[in-house]
């Protein structure tokens, strides 16, 4: 596995003094009184001069500091373990890594004092915390970042900016987040680095925004270097990617292929969360062949991997939902939505709810008037300028055309040419 957060700290003479003279609670005046100014102390403690050895044993003395205490601290530990958790980090070994980050916890008042390996420290709980979704946490040192950046070594700063460019992607923000992954990309280029972690996310990043050659192209290049590390989790990760945008592009052969290598794997290592992915992928691709009772099969195998309230759950139920509406089950669809509507962590689909509400209830009744127009101006007033958002480019397209013919079978022919533009700007941007 390539390394690109190395941390090699030797405790400096200065910065254990601080560390005991805090931990002591006593200014710098008690400390040096007698023995040095406070200034030529605020020196010593910031490393800006090493003191000679008299005035060093002095302070030593003050201290009830042994100076072999310095050479006895665990920094061969704590480097160990920095470079652990990394490790697992990348390697996708959560529980692995919430292990060692409880490790560190003894050490956190030293290296909160320790300036050089406060700013590594911090690096790597930033990436530790986004990996495992704690977004609170992971704000707070990110900020912590920022008010130290002017600190930060090259290779900090560079791996600070993966690290946003990751936490920019989480926050939906793609292109932003693929401005930053690029740049750090032609900085290891230079260098001669291949990094599969940053290849994964450039090809995640690029499968969230549709541009499924260059998803493909990075899936690829990541793949090939998590296999010759035997990095399996990764692996399935890429092949995943690879059979998303394989489908998208109507390459269902390849993807079908890409979808039961991951099955195979996955299903020996009971691997629960992979499975329900990938049988979720698999009733999306059926669901865009049309091939219904597969679709729905697929589907409810997916659920059935999921806790009740998860939120990917709720998402394949969703798909669910369209799949017996698209087939006028209007029954089948109404009794799930009814079990979402009962679902308390769902607020913020609440709008895909109503959505699929209105949707059944206007193509279900005869007189569609009074739930056409409802319909109609509920997509759009409320559900295309989300869709718009969340970056749903074939979504958006489908509403677009469905609006442009709704509006020339009413006759205002200018609005109805108006939303088929948008579908022809739409589609040649994409």
């Amino acid at each position: 596995m390539l390394k690109l957060l190395n941390i090699k700290h030797n405790i400096s003479k200065g910065g254990y003094l601080r560390y005991k003279r805090k931990k002591l609670g006593w200014t710098q005046e008690k400390v040096c009184e007698g023995i040095c100014s406070v200034t030529y102390l605020s020196k010593i403690e910031t490393g800006k001069v090493v003191p000679n050895e008299e005035i060093f044993l002095l302070l030593c003395e003050r201290l009830n500091i042994c100076p072999s205490d310095i050479d006895q601290f665990p920094t061969d530990e704590l480097e160990e373990l920095f470079d652990q958790i990394y490790e697992a980090i990348e390697c996708r070994q959560i529980e692995k890594a919430k292990k060692l980050v409880d490790e560190i916890k003894p050490f956190e008042s030293f290296i909160e004092l320790e300036p050089e390996l406060y700013l590594s420290y911090i690096l790597l709980m930033y990436y530790f915390y986004l990996t495992i979704g704690n977004f609170h946490k992971a704000n707070y040192y990110m900020t912590n970042l920022m008010d130290n950046k002017e600190h930060l070594s090259t290779e900090q700063k560079l791996m600070f900016q993966y690290f946003r460019g990751v936490h920019l992607c989480i926050d939906q923000q793609y292109e932003k987040g693929l401005s930053f992954l690029l740049a750090v990309e032609k900085t290891l280029v230079k260098q001669g680095i291949k990094y599969g972690n940053l290849y994964f996310h450039l090809a995640m990043a690029y499968s969230f925004l549709q541009n499924s050659i260059m998803a493909v192209y990075y899936a690829q290049t990541a793949l090939k270097l998590y296999d010759e590390t035997t990095n399996y989790l990764r692996s399935l990760d890429c092949k995943m990617i690879l059979g998303i945008n394989y489908a998208r592009t109507k390459n269902f052969h390849a993807a079908e292929k890409e979808y039961r290598q991951i099955l195979d794997l996955a299903t020996t290592l009971q691997m629960d969360d992979i499975l329900a992915r990938v049988y979720h992928n698999l009733g999306y691709m059926y669901f865009e062949k049309k091939w219904y009772q597969e679709a729905e099969k697929m589907f409810k195998e997916s659920i059935q991997y999921r806790e009740e309230h998860h939120k990917q759950r709720i998402w394949t139920t969703l798909y669910l939902i369209d799949l017996y509406i698209e087939q006028q089950r209007f029954e089948d669809a109404n009794t799930y939505l009814q079990q979402l509507r009962h679902h308390h962590a769902i607020q913020e689909m609440e709008i895909e709810i109503e959505y699929r509400l209105k949707r059944m209830n206007y193509l279900q009744q005869p007189d569609k008037g009074t739930f056409e127009e409802a319909y109609i101006d509920f997509v759009t007033t409320n559900y295309l300028p989300y869709i718009e958002k969340i970056n749903e480019h074939k979504k958006r397209t489908f509403l677009l055309t469905e609006l442009g013919n709704y509006f020339y079978k009413k006759r205002k022919y200018k609005l109805a040419a108006d939303y088929f533009r948008l579908v022809n700007e739409y589609q040649i941007s994409y």
